[in-house]
């Protein structure tokens, strides 16, 4: 398949970053083999700066490869990159789980129309909170998985070549390290949660209702059994995605430490 993390369109800003540092090298260069020893200085000063940039530059690419190779979302898909279809996965896994909410809310304001069944009420809203209360949180988790992704879809390319740039103005490479590395992990993490832990989430149905004219003690206690299951199902979800998320800023801040050191490494023998 023909996908990357990002269109085609928005790695032209990559390319000016790269660009940008490529003429910076060379000006360097110009530079350093004037006579003046000053003039020279600040070449190699520049030179080393430009490295490191491109180092970060490089890297980026090859990461971004390696990624699309691996992370490339499942045949059948009429999208244009990773992020685009991990924000419509969000999307539908979103709808539903509200629809979930929605139907478990209903099933159990069936049980209070009639004082036949309103006794059940209580004992239904016992055993359906853990399923209502992980939906809800899911909701809210899977809301902001899509809107990161559309966000990082938008603008991703620009963030990694604004921390390429700062690589290489000295104060701030950390902070331009951090930003490549946090912008690239993210966006890969997003795409292959959308397209391997959201099965579990799409499995769950709630079913019919229940009876109103003749409700019974059994019909009551399979469908809590099933709800239960449910809001176990939704806990391992949110416990699943938590757990990738924080695993996924750590190895962002490793890799960033990484190429850094790559990077100064190889400025250091300009």
């Amino acid at each position: 398949m023909r996908l990357w993390l990002w269109e085609s369109m928005h790695w032209v800003w990559y390319g000016l970053a790269m660009a940008f540092f490529a003429g910076e090298f060379l000006y360097g260069a110009l530079l350093a083999s004037a006579g003046d020893a000053a003039e020279r200085a600040r070449g190699y000063r520049l030179m080393s700066r430009a490295v490191e940039a491109l180092v970060y530059g490089v890297a980026v690419a090859a990461l971004a490869a390696v990624l699309w190779a691996m992370l490339a979302p499942p045949a059948g898909g009429d999208v244009e990159s990773l992020l685009e279809y991990a924000a419509q996965r969000y999307d539908n896994a979103t709808e539903h789980v509200k629809g979930y909410v929605l139907a478990l809310g209903w099933f159990g304001a069936q049980l209070y129309l009639t004082p036949l069944t309103s006794w059940l009420g209580n004992v239904w809203m016992a055993e359906s909170w853990l399923a209502n209360y992980s939906a809800q949180a899911l909701l809210a988790m899977l809301a902001a998985y899509s809107a990161l992704s559309r966000v990082l879809r938008a603008y991703g390319l620009e963030l990694v070549s604004i921390g390429i740039a700062l690589v290489g103005t000295g104060r701030l490479r950390r902070v331009g390290g951090s930003l490549v590395a946090s912008v690239l992990v993210l966006a890969a993490y997003l795409g292959y949660a959308a397209a391997y832990m959201l099965d579990p989430i799409f499995s769950v149905e709630l079913g019919s209702g229940i009876p109103v004219i003749s409700p019974s003690v059994e019909v009551l206690t399979g469908q809590a059994a099933r709800v239960l299951e449910h809001g176990r199902i939704f806990t391992e979800a949110l416990v699943k995605l938590s757990f990738t998320m924080s695993l996924a800023l750590v190895l962002a801040a490793g890799f960033s430490a990484a190429i850094g050191g790559l990077a100064r490494a190889l400025s250091a023998r300009v």
